[in-house]
C-alpha cells in the first residue's frame, strides 16, 4: 500500500469519525452553547481534513498558480516611510 493511499484512508477515517461525533453532539448537547462551540469544532476539523493534504506548502502551491513571489524587504537604498530616511539601516551604509 503506498503512502498516498494510506492517506486518504485515515483522512476519510478521520472525516467519518468527526461527523459522527458532531452529529451525536448536536442530539445530545444542542441546546447548550458549549454543545454548539463542540459541533462548531469538529466540522471545522473535518473540513481542514479534507483540505489539507502532506507536504504541499502555500508558497509551492502560489508558484504553480502563477503567482508572482514579492520580497519581504526593499531593495537597498530605497526610502519606504514618509518621514525620512530610516536612521538604522542608514548606520550601516
Amino acid at each position: 500500500m503506498t503512502l498516498a493511499a494510506i492517506d486518504i484512508a485515515l483522512r476519510a477515517a478521520t472525516i467519518a469519525l468527526l461527523l459522527v461525533l458532531a452529529a451525536s453532539m448536536v442530539r445530545d448537547f444542542r441546546h447548550t452553547v458549549a454543545g454548539r462551540l463542540a459541533v462548531a469544532f469538529a466540522l471545522g476539523s473535518a473540513a481542514h481534513t479534507a483540505t489539507s493534504a502532506i507536504g504541499v506548502r502555500r508558497a509551492k502551491a502560489a508558484l504553480s498558480s502563477g503567482c508572482k513571489s514579492h520580497p519581504a524587504t526593499a531593495p537597498a537604498g530605497s526610502n519606504r516611510s514618509s518621514h525620512g530616511g530610516n536612521e538604522v539601516a542608514e548606520a550601516f551604509d
